[in-house]
């Protein structure tokens, strides 16, 4: 007899998958940033990269209906079925953290923000 409610997420490579389509998302549609250029100061939009983040991947999953409750579950491993995503979604975090680090490093994410982020999620 089950219990519950049905998993969200079948197998961890249905999870990875979704992580690979938000990844694909996020490169597709930079932020538009106003910058003034030159002497005149003019005007123009400036494409700037968005982070990959753990939280961005929970919005994403929940704007499209996927996984509304968030992902706090399958990381508890608050039953015997999440326990097969332990490895999946370290790569998720570690992705993640790695992506804001990079770019954090090469100037195209503000490297407070991102050393702040880091120290608050508990992965320094």
């Amino acid at each position: 007899m089950s219990r519950g409610r049905p998993p969200v997420f079948k197998t961890p490579d249905e999870l990875e998958s979704l992580f690979h389509q938000y990844e694909a998302d996020i490169r597709a549609n930079p932020i538009k940033k106003r910058v003034y250029v030159g002497w005149q100061s003019r005007p123009e939009w400036l494409e700037v990269r968005r982070p990959l983040t753990v939280l961005g991947f929970e919005v994403w999953l929940s704007e499209r209906g996927i996984c509304t409750s968030g992902l706090g579950n399958y990381r508890r491993q608050s039953c015997k079925h999440h326990e097969q995503f332990v490895d999946v979604l370290r790569y998720i975090r570690v992705a993640c953290n790695a992506d804001m680090i990079c770019g954090a490093l090469v100037g195209v994410y503000n490297a407070q923000i991102v050393w702040r982020l880091l120290c608050q999620s508990g992965h320094r």
